[in-house]
């Protein structure tokens, strides 16, 4: 009958203009959740990216008064030395005007490594690999030091800039440590990703100190534990096979990874 046909077909309408409201209100709700998520993960990285700058931060104002100031008070009164010797003994002021330049110079090298710090340019445009290449050729150059660097493929693709940005000052930390604390000429640095977990080692091969934890407590170690704290990372410190020292830090990548890590440390 007209009626029933009528019927039904209203009723079919109903049916589908339910079904299209649901679909439209799924799609909704994804988009906001999606929306949600991104935004999460903008302020997440937000939030890395300044406590980055933070840990930076203090890192200068540290070097600049326990260093530089410093260095920068030695000169003059090593120069304020050699002028009152040069009529007594003009020797013992022209030797002292030879550490004067030497001092100058080593200042030069080390507020240029500074500069240098300040500009992680290159890891935000050409990856973290970029980055540790140019750390390596300036830590040659200024103070003759071997940084050899071993990557995985596609390591850069994985992680996001700012993870990049925060394993690069792991790994300028971890020679610097080296550099300044136990007398090496040559650190080997390895990246790789295992099973959702960045692994980062930097082994040196000095003699001049000790890093095993307890021990010493460098200022470039704690910035260290601070950066992979940062992303939910772990540090080991332990000798190195026959002399030098062996940095670990592990960092996850995945939740899996971080549960497991969290396991390991507790």
């Amino acid at each position: 009958m007209p009626s029933e046909k009528y019927s039904r077909r209203v009723s079919d309408l109903l049916i589908e203009s339910i079904r299209i409201q649901k679909s439209r209100r799924r799609s909704l709700s994804s988009k906001t959740a999606q929306s949600a998520r991104l935004v999460k993960e903008m302020v997440s990285e937000k939030t890395l990216l300044l406590e980055l700058q933070e840990v930076t931060r203090q890192k200068l104002v540290r070097e600049l008064h326990d260093g530089l100031t410093q260095t920068v008070s030695a000169l003059a009164m090593r120069v304020n030395f050699a002028r009152r010797m040069l009529n007594s003994d003009r020797e013992a002021a022209l030797q002292e005007l030879v550490k004067v330049e030497d001092l100058a110079r080593n200042t030069a090298k080390e507020v240029r490594h500074m500069i240098f710090i300040l500009q992680p340019g290159l890891v935000e445009s050409q990856g973290v690999s970029a980055g540790l290449d140019s750390m390596a050729m300036k830590m040659r150059d200024l103070f003759n030091l071997d940084v050899d660097l071993s990557l995985d493929e596609d390591f850069d693709g994985a992680l996001s800039t700012n993870t990049q940005l925060v394993i690069y000052s792991i790994v300028e930390e971890a020679v610097d440590t080296a550099r300044k604390h136990v007398g090496t000429e040559h650190v080997w640095v390895k990246l790789n990703l295992v099973k959702g977990v960045v692994l980062i080692e930097v082994e040196d091969d000095g003699e001049d100190g000790t890093l095993t934890v307890g021990e010493v407590n460098y200022p470039e170690l704690d910035n260290i534990h601070k950066l992979a704290g940062m992303l939910g990372g772990t540090v080991n410190v332990d000798p190195a096979a026959g002399k030098g020292a062996r940095i670990q830090v592990k960092i996850p990548f995945s939740q899996l990874a971080f549960e497991e890590i969290v396991q390991e440390s507790e």
